[in-house]
């Protein structure tokens, strides 16, 4: 039996709400195997999900996280996990809380973070199967910078959250994504762009 380690239980509730009751992965999913996932923010808990339909690279910044992640790794030899933030440019950037460049009343820490093409390059990845995207806020920058032209078309499918606490228009993403060859569908806080 596989063990999933986290220690926020509302996240996790949330999650495999996600993933379970909503199906929302599932569909996307069904009958596909051996696939190259990349998810950026992941936990233990969409790794472990993702890991039954391939090999999963889980990049996650936060300590506490990660050390979940790291747990759930051990455990399964298709999650191989990652602690770094993955965002537009490859720097030493300030995170407030560990997991968001919105800045909000938490401590920040600096957290090294590298480009979707260093994720590509370091991991020898052709091409990506699936971009799982919840990187606090940092979505719009990521998906719309210059850097993200480098890979956009090595990936066939991007599913991701959008954190409204951004004050951003959601089209902006679709937009993005759609001037990159995309089909986007947007739902409330989310969205899942295909080629």
């Amino acid at each position: 039996m596989k063990t999933l380690y986290y220690d926020n239980i509302q996240a996790v509730t949330q999650t495999l709400g996600e993933i379970y009751n909503k199906h929302v992965f599932n569909r996307l999913l069904d009958g596909k195997k051996d696939l190259i996932i990349v998810d950026l923010g992941g936990c233990g808990v969409t790794g472990e999900f993702f890991s039954n339909y391939g090999k999963v690279y889980v990049y996650q910044p936060a300590q506490k996280e990660f050390e979940c992640l790291f747990q759930t790794a051990k455990d399964n030899p298709n999650i191989i996990p990652f602690k770094c933030a993955v965002s537009h440019k490859q720097a030493l950037m300030q995170f407030f809380g560990e997991t968001s460049l919105l800045k909000h009343d938490a401590p920040s820490v600096s957290i090294e973070s590298i480009t979707l093409k260093t994720v590509m390059l370091d991991n020898k990845l052709d091409k990506i199967d699936l971009l799982k995207v919840d990187v606090c806020g940092s979505e719009f920058d990521l998906l719309s910078h210059s850097t993200f032209d480098e890979v956009a078309d090595k990936i066939d499918m991007i599913i991701g959250k959008i954190y409204p606490q951004t004050n951003r228009n959601p089209g902006q993403i679709t937009q993005s994504l759609q001037e990159r060859g995309f089909k986007v569908d947007l739902f409330n806080t989310s969205f899942i762009a295909y080629k």
